[in-house]
């Protein structure tokens, strides 16, 4: 039993991790779940303070229970050795402030404050915003609830409508305005309503068909406030978008009444993304537009990401809302409610470089082919293959790097190999886990051979690069330079391999590896197939000798046509 026990504290560290829970006021029982069995039971961790307690990996529901108080909840994230949406990361605290019945109102959580990054492709490369605790409402706003609105005449109420009337860049009056929102027989009242009234047995459906407006006078009236895209991104928790999405209406047939769903967010929100899509306070620099996020039941799951606008007129079926209610001032609240800019590039006016001047930016990814002091580090056998932690010398600045080598259970030699190249988690987390070979599994059952190098400014080897988005900075071209190289490095150590066939390389790049694969194989010509998932070009520019466009302009050579 002693040995089984000692196992056991062996591996306690490759399914647990070390934590600290914290409330206010102490003495609240602690219990979780896994998200993925919302019907299981719930199991007991303690009691707060919870002081360097082990919890398990994985994606859990969290709950604290206190008599006097009503219950809280909460979504972690504990993926290897990466954490996410920690009150202190540095400590691994998550600390929770406890209400009384009635201290709020019975359909609002309360939010603690902070900052979280924006994990919404066209929204992450902007920096976070901290925030003071704020309320939100549970549900988005019903038809029931809508129904109050219209029925105190709150189309008519002036004081409600705070706000200009603008349409494609010109201010209308206030009639015009609202001579748009109406039923369908011309009652004040969403779309698709009729003489003021939702169709019957809809009283639990949320509310649709309603303008940026509409949803901000509403808002009014009930002495809140629409959120923030900052306010919104802290509690959806879209880093894990596919834990969640299984449990969100994006079923494309109808809306679900709400509470239907056990789709969670954090501190006890549901359905941000899914069944409908929710009007924000933000306005972008699409003149006039206002962001709308989460997506709708008859939208494609990637919604729940996308950093979606259109006209603060528009009224779609599928246009939903909720309200939030900050409970002392914002200091900072001018940042958080500010224009968001977008940006955006038309690259069929934009010409390329000449050949010329494409020729000179290829030399800046020479390099010298010093010996590779290659060593493999460590091999384990895993479900996927036989996994390999190789080390050799960089290219540059007498680094060392690192690259991971996936071979199959059953090798064929020489193998064909596919050199991936990652998602931007790879910038956020400190080390490489088996999830981050889970879209590339396919390519071992294939008999092929995985290379994941460990690119600069990604896992272990992390730096002060902090996004996937390029800019126009120095640090930026050196990085792009070093990833070539990088990649280079890696090809280079696999032509030493008698069990890699090193005439046949593919290129696997995954949305950043996606961006990243316009320019990376117009750099390696031993590269002789490209796959890319989630690909794409990037509207922020780069300087002109590491932008997309400048590689994917058919600068064509000998090789190139063989590929």
């Amino acid at each position: 039993m002693a040995d089984v026990d000692g196992q056991l504290e062996r591996f306690l560290p490759e399914f647990s991790r070390k934590i600290n829970i914290t409330s206010d006021p102490p003495g609240a029982t602690v219990s979780i779940k896994y998200y993925g069995d919302p019907e299981s039971e719930w199991i007991p961790l303690g009691v707060t303070p919870l002081q360097e307690v082990r919890y398990p990996r994985g994606f859990t529901r969290l709950k604290l229970e206190l008599a006097g108080h009503r219950p809280c909840h909460d979504l972690l994230w504990i993926i290897e050795n990466s954490v996410f949406g920690a009150t202190d990361n540095r400590t691994s605290l998550w600390h929770y402030r406890l209400v009384s019945p009635g201290e709020i109102p019975d359909d609002m959580e309360l939010i603690p404050g902070g900052e979280f990054p924006l994990f919404m492709p066209g929204l992450d490369h902007l920096k976070t915003e901290p925030m003071s605790e704020f309320l939100l409402d549970r549900h988005p706003v019903t038809n029931r609830e809508f129904k109050k609105f219209v029925d105190i005449g709150g189309y008519d109420s002036e004081e409600y409508w705070r706000h200009p009337f603008v349409d494609d860049g010109r201010t209308i009056e206030r009639q015009e305005a609202l001579g748009r929102f109406t039923d369908a027989v011309g009652q004040p009242g969403p779309a698709g309503w009729e003489f003021g009234e939702f169709p019957s047995g809809e009283d639990d459906l949320p509310v649709t068909g309603i303008s940026w407006y509409e949803a901000a006078a509403y808002a009014v009236w009930a002495g809140k406030e629409l959120p923030t895209i900052f306010h919104w991104n802290r509690v959806a928790f879209t880093v894990a978008s596919s834990q969640i999405i299984p449990f969100c209406n994006f079923s494309g047939k109808s809306l679900l009444p709400v509470g239907s769903t056990q789709a969670m967010h954090r501190f006890g929100i549901y359905d941000l993304a899914g069944n409908v899509r929710e009007w924000t306070w933000n306005e972008c620099n699409r003149p006039g537009q206002r962001f709308i996020l989460g997506g709708g039941w008859n939208d494609a799951e990637y919604a729940i990401t996308d950093a979606y606008a259109q006209s603060p007129f528009d009224r779609s079926r599928t246009n939903g809302f909720r309200c939030m209610r900050v409970l002392a001032d914002e200091p900072n609240r001018v940042n958080l409610e500010r224009i968001i800019e977008l940006p955006f590039r038309d690259f069929m006016t934009e010409e390329p470089v000449s050949n010329e001047v494409f020729g000179f930016f290829l030399r800046q990814f020479s390099y010298d082919k010093t010996p590779l002091n290659a060593r493999i580090e460590s091999e384990e056998e895993r479900p996927l293959g036989i996994l390999q932690k190789i080390s050799f010398d960089a290219a540059y600045g007498g680094e060392q790097m690192l690259a991971y080598l996936f071979l199959p259970i059953r090798p064929k030699p020489p193998l064909q190999t596919v050199v991936m190249f990652p998602g931007s988690l790879a910038i956020h987390v400190s080390s490489v886990g088996t999830t981050d070979f889970r879209r590339a599994d396919f390519i071992l059952k294939s008999g092929r051979a995985l290379m994941l190098p460990i690119y600069k400014g990604t896992y272990q080897r992390g730096d002060e690069l902090k996004s996937d988005y390029p800019d126009q900075s120095t640090f930026y071209k050196d990085h792009v330079i070093m990833w070539s190289k990088d990649l280079a490095r890696s090809i280079d150590y696999l032509e030493t391999r008698a069990d890699i066939d090193s005439s046949k390389l593919a290129y696997y790049g995954i949305s950043w590896g996606g961006a990243m694969g316009a320019i990376m194989p117009a750099i390696e010509k031993r590269i002789k197939t490209v796959v890319l998932y989630v690909a794409g070009l990037i509207f922020q520019h780069a300087l002109p000798e590491v932008d997309q466009i400048n590689y994917i302009a058919g600068h064509a050579t000998d090789s190139d046509a063989e590929r």
